[in-house]
């Protein structure tokens, strides 16, 4: 029952979500229009050269610097980026000149370099964050989460998972929806295949309370999950319906339907109602028997 597209509600598109596309421009540098407010915010270009006495702008060469620029940004990946970043960062000793009247303060500092060609090339500070588009904060957010392997941990922003439902849970759902006496319509059957049908008194409701049942008798020791996620896979996991197609009635269900509903109007005795319900089926039976007499005679 459950097939890709086959669902009752139409399928999530998150990759088409505002938030998202405003993610995914924001890590390729690209302008975008910020959510909160609401204002255009500009892409990342290259920045101002630097003036340190190693010319490292006249050194690299305005080519490779946007071929620099261009490579970092289309990424597109935030974890990524920042694992590019660190390999490119490397911490050292502060030189000690003849010129220092007293020991420097700085234990140690970063060393900047940029990859040419599988050669690695130091260049300053600046010409670092300008080249690369960034900014000191980036940097800082790169070695701050630099573990003592050297490696750089994920960016977890948005990943809380302290209440994500295992997957076993998730598999009994699955297997409780899909244990559900379902049937297909008879006449709206080739215009919706994969639809499937429950009782008419039953409910959502009502087979979650089930499903809490059939949890407690065969695996007792799992903790059910809660009605919404219960409602939400059964919804856009599964092409399930709870009505049948009126079109599945035959016209003299549909008349016997009416003639119930019309003696609970007029006599809610029960068994009026069904003494009347076997004196309409007994009369239709007898017109069919005499329409198949007189149809015999005439051939």
């Amino acid at each position: 029952m459950e097939e890709k597209g086959r669902s009752r509600k139409r399928q999530r598109q998150p990759e088409k979500w505002i938030v998202n596309e405003c993610k995914k421009k924001r890590n390729s540098g690209k302008a975008y229009v910020s959510r909160h407010t609401k204002k255009e915010v500009p892409a990342h270009t290259i920045g101002d050269p630097c003036t340190c006495r190693l010319k490292c702008f006249e050194k690299l060469g305005m080519d490779v610097i946007e071929q620099i620029f261009c490579n970092f940004w289309d990424i597109g990946d935030y974890n990524v980026q920042n694992s590019y970043l660190l390999k490119l960062l490397s911490w050292g000793d502060c030189k000690v000149t003849k010129f220092m009247s007293r020991p420097s303060r700085k234990l140690r500092t970063i060393h900047y370099l940029v990859l040419v060609n599988g050669e690695k090339k130091t260049i300053c500070r600046k010409a670092f964050f300008s080249v690369n588009g960034i900014t000191e904060k980036r940097v800082r957010s790169v070695l701050g989460k630099q573990s003592i392997t050297a490696t750089t941990q994920l960016d977890c922003r948005g990943k809380d998972i302290r209440n994500k439902i295992s997957s076993e849970r998730k598999a009994l759902v699955k297997q409780h929806i899909e244990s559900l006496g379902t049937v297909s319509s008879h006449y709206s059957r080739a215009k919706s295949p994969f639809r499937k049908y429950l009782a008419p008194a039953s409910s959502v409701k009502g087979a979650f309370h089930a499903y809490v049942e059939w949890l407690k008798e065969k695996y007792s020791n799992e903790v059910p999950v809660k009605e919404d996620y219960y409602r939400r896979v059964f919804v856009n996991k599964y092409n399930i319906v709870i009505e049948p197609p009126s079109v599945d009635d035959c016209n003299i269900c549909a008349k016997l339907n009416i003639k119930i509903k019309e003696l609970k109007k007029t006599d809610p005795d029960p068994s009026r109602i069904m003494i009347d319900i076997h004196a309409v089926f007994y009369s239709i039976l007898f017109c069919f028997v005499l329409f198949y007499c007189v149809m015999l005679r005439v051939f």
